[in-house]
């Protein structure tokens, strides 16, 4: 066994693609595609090279309102109803 060292970033985004069979409760899946992520993880290499973005499955705030992101270190919730909303997120925080 090896420890890693522990990854420097100013902001780390974990995206909910959750993506259950039956919508109950809702899942964040069906609203971000993998299509979507790529896109992102692009456009963060880009523009933000020192933001990581990290996919997941339930993040505990399941909802028909939008898909759910975590914002680290802060530890602040949000749902976003697309990937310009996450943009939105990584650039002002």
């Amino acid at each position: 066994m090896k420890e890693l060292p522990v990854p420097t970033a100013s902001l780390h985004v974990f995206i909910c693609m959750n993506d259950r069979e039956e919508d109950n409760p809702p899942s964040c899946g069906r609203r971000f595609t993998l299509t979507q992520f790529k896109q992102l993880k692009q456009w963060v290499r880009e523009h933000h090279p020192d933001v990581r973005i990290t996919r997941t499955f339930c993040l505990g705030h399941c909802t028909d309102k939008g898909i759910v992101v975590l914002l680290q270190p802060m530890q602040k919730y949000f749902i976003v109803d697309n990937l310009e909303e996450v943009k939105t997120l990584i650039t002002h925080g």
